[in-house]
């Protein structure tokens, strides 16, 4: 198409949305009806040229993707259920959807765009041209071809180079203090606490996000306390307006890995950084949503860390102790588990997966001061010292555990019910324990509901907030006034 070859990407990604400026604006659905009819008038139509024609030439795949990804999102967000037709007509129409999708198996189609053009940017399945269709063809190799090479280790051991591992555990088991010591190790160039037989390496770049820490109150704390080279440690505070943009299937992710190289990437926890359409239940969702690391891996050689809350299920250990979902646990070369002994002040971390080699001991280490210290090795599992430590009895009951947790998420103010929810499910609150502590807390007075519009035929949304005694204990920023149900 002339139009492709004489316009710019941004310029392309404009005409089909009409006005981009509409989509960054902070609710969309004011300008429904001028979007919707500007989708009409032909923007989908050089959406499906986009799709039938590939890329113009010259354009970056990376620069493509953030471009693209933000067309479809606007276009997306601005459409309902009155709107399955123009839906199927852009997207489905373009031939570049799952067989098995049925638009109305969808509930939710204001995500369905934008979900299927990520599918299709990161699966490689976007239709091209005839004349780039010999370079985009899949490549068969014979195996005579194929040079075998053995598993390269980022710890030797533990911890696989340009792969992905699991570091799972309880509230307060070490997990941060874990990673802030490796993070400080690589970026000296010296061997972790617990690996044995290393020799130091090259001081190298630690790229980390943390949803739950604060960079400035405690991260850097930490990072200090282990003697990390602050000039090789690198992150966005969770206060930058885009931090909520880094998803592991994002393109802004892998922007920044190519700008900055990073040789270790660590994301804490893994619930902060998976795309909001993304339901973890599903069986292979997070497979989908973890392969991006393993293609990053792969491309750039850079070795990625995820932290996971352990579930509160009475006597789960190993596998069974990730919450969430198992895709996590099989995505991940190498899976560690953290944990308390019986023993006052030393905890474990213990390799519960190894997909390259024999599980390695258990690590045996206290914190002082804020930084791990080994104490030794052991053959014990997570699922010795978890019937060791009688586990069972030990762990409080789920719902004086969810009752605390959003005693605490509410002490700064009044908070959206779905927001409180879905903190609670990342820290590793079932849905049944938060419902029931919730209603006690009611019954108690101790909490109450209001309920706000959000606009003539946009629906309400429900708040919560303190009350009652809780008061006297929790101040909140704001005054908030009692309402009923």
């Amino acid at each position: 198409m002339e139009w492709m070859k004489e316009q710019s990407y941004q310029e392309i990604a404009e005409e089909i949305a009409g006005d981009t400026t509409l989509m960054m604006l902070p609710n969309p659905l004011k300008y429904r009806e001028e979007f919707i009819e500007k989708a009409k008038a032909g923007g989908h139509e050089k959406l499906l040229q986009l799709y039938r024609n590939g890329l113009p030439k010259g354009t970056k795949k990376s620069d493509s993707r953030e471009y693209f990804c933000t067309v479809c999102r606007g276009i997306a967000s601005v459409m309902g259920d009155s709107d399955i037709s123009l839906i199927n007509t852009i997207f489905k129409g373009a031939k570049c959807c799952p067989e098995h999708w049925d638009s109305q198996d969808h509930n939710d189609l204001g995500t369905f765009g934008y979900n299927v053009i990520i599918e299709a940017l990161f699966t490689e399945s976007i239709p091209y041209s005839d004349e780039n269709l010999n370079e985009n063809r899949l490549k068969v190799l014979k195996l005579t071809d194929v040079t075998e090479e053995e598993a390269e280790w980022f710890i030797n051991g533990y911890v696989p180079k340009g792969q992905a591992t699991t570091l799972a555990g309880d509230g307060g088991s070490g997990k941060t203090s874990l990673w802030c010591s490796i993070a400080a190790s690589v970026s000296n160039g010296y061997s972790p606490f617990f690996a044995s037989g290393e020799t130091d390496r090259k001081p190298q770049k630690v790229l980390f996000f943390s949803a739950e820490d604060s960079v400035q109150h405690t991260l850097k704390k930490k990072l200090r306390q282990c003697g990390a080279n602050m000039e090789n440690i690198i992150t966005v505070d969770i206060a930058d307006e885009h931090f909520k943009d880094i998803k592991f299937n994002s393109p802004l992710l892998e922007s920044l890995v190519e700008e900055h190289r990073p040789e270790l990437l660590i994301f804490d926890p893994i619930q902060a950084f998976i795309p909001p359409e993304m339901n973890m239940g599903y069986r292979n969702a997070m497979r989908q949503c973890l392969a991006p690391l393993i293609a990053m891996g792969e491309k750039y050689g850079v070795t990625t860390i995820v932290v996971v809350h352990a579930n509160k299920r009475a006597g789960a250990y190993g596998r069974n102790r990730i919450a969430d979902s198992a895709d996590i646990w099989d995505i991940s070369r190498s899976v560690l588990m953290t944990g308390e002994t019986n023993e006052k002040g030393i905890r474990y971390m213990t390799q519960e997966k190894n997909n390259y080699g024999p599980l390695q001991n258990t690590v045996l280490f206290s914190i002082e001061d804020g930084v791990p210290v080994f104490k030794g090795f052991t053959d014990k599992r997570d699922r010795d010292f978890i019937q060791d430590n009688n586990y069972t009895e030990k762990i409080a009951p789920a719902k004086d555990e969810a009752r605390a947790f959003i005693l605490d998420y509410l002490r700064d103010g009044e908070k959206e019910v779905n927001d409180l929810d879905g903190m609670g499910k990342a820290q590793g609150h079932s849905p049944t324990a938060l419902k029931k502590a919730k209603a006690e807390l009611k019954k108690e007075k101790l909490i109450a509901y209001r309920t706000e519009s959000l606009g003539k035929g946009k629906g309400t949304n429900q708040l919560i907030h303190l009350e009652g005694e809780a008061l006297k204990y929790f101040r909140p920023l704001g005054d908030v006034k009692n309402h009923s149900i």
